[in-house]
């Protein structure tokens, strides 16, 4: 008799599996503390993933879900992108976005995901928190990009306690559209501004590096005040390319304070 694919045991199978390929990833320092596991789904779960390519016709519009929310700095070029959302609320409602999401949703959601996290960037969050013992939930969206979207350096927001990304590129894949990594110029400061709700030139930054956008390839790190990143131009490509999974531990902003 098969096993049930959505069982447990088999969600809890699967989950120890990425939390493996998270805990083994080398921690790089500079410009900040992030990961970079080459591969963070186990192949069968990735296969699976990539089926999310069937459901582009269900993905709603950048502008359908920022609805006026919009940062300070943020260009159309940004709104090039389409999104399908699933978080811990919608899954305790019994709520589905669609079954190869919410499968997703809940292997990466699982405590022992989210403790390997944790305990990967324990340093980072004690220096934003205070402390590791936050109050988190969970999100996941699956994002496409059209040609022509840019995503300007940021930080990410300040609800946002860990992000990982997860490429779902084809094999022939285009590399250099991956996340930046970018640290301000010598003699450049942002100051006491919201740095975390805005997006900044790019000729203010040093690009350090870049998370290939690889079949598998992952990048995870603790959003703060330094955690420069964005996405180059997409041009040279036909139809919707840069497809990801984009996991995010949340806190809401009134329950812990961010320190720095």
């Amino acid at each position: 008799m098969m096993a049930d694919p959505n069982s447990g045991q088999e969600i809890a199978d699967l989950a120890a599996k990425v939390a493996y390929n998270i805990a083994s990833a080398h921690k790089r320092p500079w410009p900040y503390a992030h990961l970079m596991p080459p591969e963070v789904l186990p192949p069968s779960l990735f296969a699976e993933m990539r089926a999310l390519r069937s459901v582009s016709d269900l993905l709603v519009p950048a502008e359908d879900i920022v609805q006026g929310r919009a940062f300070v700095g943020e260009t159309e070029a940004e709104r090039h992108r389409f999104s399908l959302l699933v978080n811990s609320q919608d899954r305790a409602q019994g709520k589905s976005a669609h079954p190869i999401l919410d499968r997703a949703f809940d292997i990466l959601s699982h405590r022992i995901v989210i403790s390997t996290l944790v305990n990967c960037f324990r340093p980072e969050l004690h220096s934003i928190y205070r402390t590791d013992a936050l109050p988190l939930t969970a999100a996941l969206g699956y994002f496409e990009n059209d040609p022509g979207y840019e995503l300007l350096p940021h930080t990410d927001t300040t609800q946002k306690v860990i992000t990982l990304l997860i490429y779902l590129a084809d094999d022939d894949a285009h590399p250099e559209l991956g996340t930046e990594l970018f640290a301000l110029r010598p003699g450049i400061e942002v100051g006491d501004q919201d740095v975390m709700r805005q997006r900044f030139r790019r000729n203010s930054f040093l690009h350090v590096a870049t998370a290939p956008y690889r079949p598998n390839q992952g990048l995870a790190f603790a959003p703060g005040r330094n955690t420069f990143h964005g996405v180059g131009k997409v041009t040279g490509v036909d139809g919707r390319l840069r497809r990801a999974l984009q996991f995010q531990l949340l806190m809401h902003r009134d329950r812990v304070k961010r320190v720095t």
